[in-house]
C-alpha cells in the first residue's frame, strides 16, 4: 500500500513538473532553435540519470506537444477523428492514382478499406508520427559516414523530436483546411471556410515550416560541420524520403487488412 502511495506521489510530482517545464521548453525551442543541438550534446555528456533536469526530455516534449495535442486539436477544430483529418490530403492523391489506372469503383473501395481497417489505421497513425524524426535522423547519420552506434543515433533522434514537436503542433492547427465532418466530400473538406481562415492558417503553416527549415539547418550544420548548400541537400533529400514514405506506408498498411487481396484485384472492377 505504501509503495502505491509513493508511486502516486511521484506521478503527481512529475505532472506538476510537466506543467512548468513544457512551456519553458517550448518557448526556448521556438525562440532559439539553434540551442537544440548544443543542449542535446551537453545532456548526453552526463550520466543518464542526471539528464534533462532543467528542461523536458526530448521524447516527453515530443509526446506532450507533438502527439497528444494533435489528437485534441483535431477533434476540437473538425469534430472528426485524427485519422480522417491526417489522411484528408492523402486521400486526394491516393484515390486519384488508383482511379486513373483502375477506375472510379476501385478507387472508392480503396479509400473505403482505409477507413474501415483498424489495423491499417493504427499502423498509419504510428508511422505518421515516427517517419519524420526517423528519416531525418537516418539522413544525418548516413551523411556523417560513421558506423552505426546506438547512443549516437539516440542523440540525433532526440534532437529531431525536438524539431518535430512544434511542427506537428502547429500543423495540427492547419487542419481547419480539411475541417468538417466525415459526411462531407473531400472537395468540401479541402475548401476553407473563409478568406480570413485561409490566410490565418496559411500564415501559421508557412511560419512553422520556415522555423522548421531553420532549425534543421542548425542541427545538420552543427552535426556535420558542413556548409549551407550541403545542409539544404540533406534537408531536401529527407523531405523527399519522408513524403514518399507517407504515401507508401498507407499502401503497406492496407496489406494488413484481411480482405486486401480481394480489394486490390483490379479484375473485380473491370
Amino acid at each position: 500500500m505504501l509503495n502505491i502511495l509513493l508511486m502516486i506521489e511521484e506521478l503527481i510530482f512529475e505532472l506538476a513538473l510537466w506543467v512548468i517545464l513544457l512551456p519553458k521548453t517550448f518557448f526556448k525551442v521556438i525562440v532559439h532553435p539553434n540551442w537544440i543541438h548544443g543542449y542535446i550534446d551537453q545532456e548526453f555528456q552526463k550520466d543518464p540519470t542526471d539528464r534533462f533536469e532543467a528542461f523536458l526530455s526530448p521524447l516527453t516534449f515530443w509526446v506532450l506537444l507533438g502527439i497528444i495535442p494533435v489528437f485534441i486539436i483535431t477533434r476540437l477544430l473538425t469534430s472528426s477523428d485524427i485519422f480522417f483529418v491526417l489522411n484528408g490530403i492523402l486521400y486526394k492523391g491516393m484515390t486519384r492514382i488508383p482511379e486513373f489506372f483502375f477506375g472510379t469503383k476501385f478507387a472508392f473501395e480503396f479509400k473505403k478499406l482505409m477507413e474501415i481497417s483498424i489495423k491499417a489505421r493504427f499502423f498509419i497513425l504510428v508511422s505518421f508520427f515516427m517517419i519524420g524524426p526517423v528519416v531525418f535522423s537516418v539522413s544525418v547519420k548516413f551523411a556523417k559516414k560513421i558506423p552505426f552506434n546506438r547512443n549516437e543515433f539516440q542523440r540525433i533522434f532526440y534532437a529531431q523530436t525536438m524539431c518535430f514537436a512544434p511542427l506537428n503542433f502547429f500543423n495540427s492547427l492547419s487542419v481547419k483546411f480539411v475541417g468538417g465532418s466525415q459526411g462531407q466530400s473531400l472537395d468540401e473538406l479541402l475548401k476553407p471556410d473563409s478568406d480570413l481562415n485561409f490566410y490565418s492558417f496559411a500564415l501559421i503553416y508557412i511560419g512553422i515550416w520556415t522555423w522548421f527549415f531553420y532549425a534543421e539547418m542548425q542541427i545538420v550544420r552543427n552535426e556535420l560541420g558542413c556548409g549551407l548548400s550541403k545542409a539544404i541537400c540533406i534537408f531536401l533529400f529527407s523531405m523527399l524520403a519522408m513524403s514518399a514514405l507517407n504515401f507508401t506506408i498507407p499502401l503497406v498498411a492496407l496489406g494488413l487488412a484481411r480482405d486486401f487481396a480481394q480489394v486490390w484485384d483490379p479484375a473485380n472492377y473491370s
